[in-house]
């Protein structure tokens, strides 16, 4: 009990503090950007100032927008080449913006042109492919790559480049006479040019509503493709139930209301099988998920992933050790002394005590990856720590109390339990009702 308290104390620090300093990052870089905004603006108001000409082209629409968009996608011939220019309009922290060519209206096998500005105004745009849901392969070959050039700042993100009609590589989408025709898709977000976002990490993305002639004069309407789906939320609620709600719960009770047997092992038994059912049934449903060309658990630099199945082989192990414990314990040498238990049960009590700490702290850091992993509103990060902290503060006060000799305490542990149970289970449809909001 005392390094489980220890540990989650200093996760609960560990995890406010980097939240904390990202978002004095974000406040320090908006007041460093305030020279660049008027380089902005002045860019906004010409569209020749680049010498690019878009009359032998479209644009693609920001969903439901038809004028004054905060999303500007367009492309024009000229000569030999497609001249491109992506202008995004009140939206801070954009780094990149990805223009996609697609077959089947998803990320998979599709052909993109990314621009990266740094935060020094350097323009880089390359060419690349799009094989599964991650960062894209870029082509060997960047030759036909032209007139790169834009800026950002706090509010304003302008990129305009060329490429040629022609494919560069083998894998590049034609803008030749005839060339079949493609689904456009656009993205934009955080990060270095070849990083990809997790889920909902994407500010966007917009998705063509049909098949584009990039030759064509006709605008292109839009809709707005889902950064989060379904499953990716059904199995995040399903592991908040299993490692929000039903393991910390059991472990209080266990720890706490032992008095009250058997009516405490009987809760504790039954919710512990529960978190097991909705870990397997929360991984069952997102490979399902990835099957079906949703993204996974993984991103560069978040072991959402991993940590999940090591959870869930762990969580296998506790029950079935749970189930096994009398095998384990040995045979009791006298029936009728309650606790004479085996000789053996030194050992089973040492396991399942150590196994399960490990578990409780896997289980609660995998979730605080997911739902960054997840992305979207900040107000699920916030969610997350206020139940942490709150947890720590059950923790300490259950040790408290069943280290005190004054029994008349322990008749509160009960309601207390229940309060708890209840704030864990509201906590987990607080995160739930606000990732499902983050799906456009």
């Amino acid at each position: 009990l005392f390094f489980s308290i220890f540990f989650l104390q200093i996760f609960f620090f560990f995890s406010f503090f980097v939240w904390f300093g990202k978002m004095v990052s974000q406040t320090s870089s908006s007041s460093s950007s305030v020279a660049m905004a008027l380089l902005g603006i002045l860019a906004l108001g010409s569209t020749t100032a680049y010498g690019q000409n878009f009359t032998l082209g479209s644009e693609l629409l920001s969903p439901n927008c038809l004028t004054n968009c905060p999303i500007t996608v367009r492309w024009g011939r000229e000569g030999s080449v497609m001249n491109f220019e992506i202008i995004l309009e009140g939206y801070s922290g954009v780094e990149w913006a990805g223009l996609g060519f697609s077959d089947t209206a998803s990320m998979p096998n599709s052909d993109c042109l990314t621009a990266y500005i740094s935060p020094m105004g350097v323009v880089q745009v390359k060419n690349g492919f799009l094989s599964e849901y991650d960062e894209p392969d870029f082509d060997p070959s960047q030759n036909g790559i032209a007139s790169v050039s834009g800026m950002r700042n706090n509010t304003h993100f302008i990129a305009r480049f060329s490429r040629t009609l022609a494919p560069i590589n083998s894998n590049d989408a034609s803008f030749l006479p005839g060339a079949p025709t493609k689904y456009l898709i656009f993205a934009f977000g955080e990060g270095y040019i070849d990083e990809h976002a997790g889920n909902g990490k994407r500010a966007g993305p917009i998705l063509s509503v049909d098949l584009v002639d990039m030759r064509s004069t006709a605008p292109v309407m839009s809709t707005a493709a889902s950064n989060a789906n379904s499953k990716t939320l059904a199995h995040g609620t399903m592991m908040m139930l299993g490692w929000i709600f039903l393991a910390p719960s059991a472990t209080y009770i266990a720890h706490s209301m032992r008095f009250r047997a058997p009516l405490w092992f009987q809760l504790h038994q039954y919710m512990q099988y529960g978190a097991v059912f909705c870990t397997i049934v929360g991984y069952i449903i997102i490979k399902a998920g990835e099957e079906e060309g949703e993204e996974g658990g993984e991103s560069e630099g978040n072991p959402h992933g991993g940590l999940g199945v090591v959870v869930l082989v762990l969580c296998i192990a506790q029950a079935l050790m749970g189930m096994l414990r009398n095998y384990i314990a040995g045979k009791d040498k006298n029936a009728t002394d309650p606790a004479d238990k085996g000789p053996r049960r030194w050992m089973f009590n040492y396991m399942h005590w150590g196994v399960g700490v490990l578990l409780l702290i896997l289980g609660v850091v995998t979730v605080f990856f997911g739902i960054d992993l997840y992305g979207g509103s900040e107000n699920k990060e916030t969610a997350f720590f206020i139940w942490l902290g709150v947890d720590v503060a059950a923790v300490i006060l259950a040790f408290l109390v069943n280290g005190s000799k004054k029994e008349g305490l322990r008749r509160y542990i009960l309601a207390f339990a229940t309060v708890y149970s209840i704030f864990n289970a509201a906590i987990v449809i607080s995160i739930a009702a606000i990732a499902a909001m983050d799906i456009p």
